[in-house]
């Protein structure tokens, strides 16, 4: 039951962010229909309120940060400890490293595009904690994309 619920709230955040994106990029005089496809959504934001080349960074970021956890987890670390453990250690520091980089080019898109449509960090730090909400109420609302 409860793997039931926390799927239907996914499915239902999920949609409520798809049907934000819509309008957002059809505000950015994108079309709208291009919020459904997840990666090439989130591209057209990089690209209209910072850089392709940000984007870039922040996916490669992002797959090398989940690719590196997932090694980690198959390797049996007792038993390498001792004899990697100069390697595992520089493989974790990346993996924290890159993904910090990730994180913080995220962090600085949600606020330009919070920025982009005329408001300050109190709303970024609302697309920070509840996107799925604030990008419904920057497609849905009055607020108007001033591009950069």
């Amino acid at each position: 039951m409860t793997t039931l619920l926390t799927a239907g709230l996914t499915v239902a955040a999920y949609a409520l962010e798809t049907a934000g994106k819509w309008k957002v990029l059809e505000k950015m005089n994108e079309e709208g229909w291009k919020a459904l496809i997840p990666v090439y959504s989130e591209y057209l934001i990089f690209k209209n309120v910072y850089s392709v080349k940000a984007f870039w960074i922040s996916l490669f970021a992002s797959i090398y940060a989940l690719g590196a956890a997932e090694i980690l987890k198959q390797i049996n670390i007792e038993a390498m400890a001792v004899t990697f453990l100069p390697v595992l250690l520089l493989v974790c520091l990346t993996q924290i490293a890159v993904a910090l980089v990730a994180v913080v080019i995220d962090l600085k898109v949600l606020y330009k595009l919070a920025k982009a449509f005329g408001h300050g960090m109190g709303y970024t730090i609302g697309l920070i904690i509840a996107e799925p909400l604030f990008a419904c109420i920057l497609g849905f609302g009055k607020s108007e994309y001033e591009a950069a």
